[in-house]
């Protein structure tokens, strides 16, 4: 899922004037991270920009693009990502995007923040390494109003 995270934002991201405008940001910026693990999404605050879509299924994911219709305008900062679990058979799937769930979402970060439009599309890029490990990115494309 697509969203905007005001907290994300300051919690990956050192901006100046945050720091007593000490001119610190393009220093420390350089190692930022793009990807956040553990973060329970009951507690995050944020503002969804699309419906949650299925980016993959464990075996049958490959490098490729999803494009997600936007909902909302925003400038979209992070992709939500959580699983759904089938852990025995015929019990049905569990999906982890839940309070107390036993694993926590990951959040991969777009920067700079890319803006949405409501009726326009999300491309959510998926990469998947040779071990399997996935990196989602995202870009935009805005509607044709011609």
């Amino acid at each position: 899922q697509v969203v905007t995270s005001h907290w994300l934002d300051i919690n990956n991201r050192v901006y100046d004037t945050n720091v007593s405008n000490y001119k610190i940001g393009s220093y420390i910026n350089k190692y930022q991270v793009s990807q956040n693990f553990c973060i329970d999404f009951t507690c995050l605050e944020y503002t969804a920009l699309t419906e949650p879509v299925v980016l993959g299924k464990y075996g049958h994911v490959n490098s490729g693009v999803v494009n997600v219709p936007v909902i909302k305008d925003g400038d979209a900062n992070a992709i939500l990502c959580w699983y759904n679990i089938e852990l025995m058979e015929d019990l049905g799937e569990i999906s982890t995007n839940r309070g107390d769930s036993f694993i926590d979402g990951i959040v991969f970060l777009a920067n700079p923040p890319i803006h949405m439009s409501r009726g326009g599309l999300a491309n959510v890029l998926r990469c998947i390494d040779i071990d399997g490990a996935f990196k989602l990115m995202i870009d935009s494309e805005t509607p044709n109003t011609s």
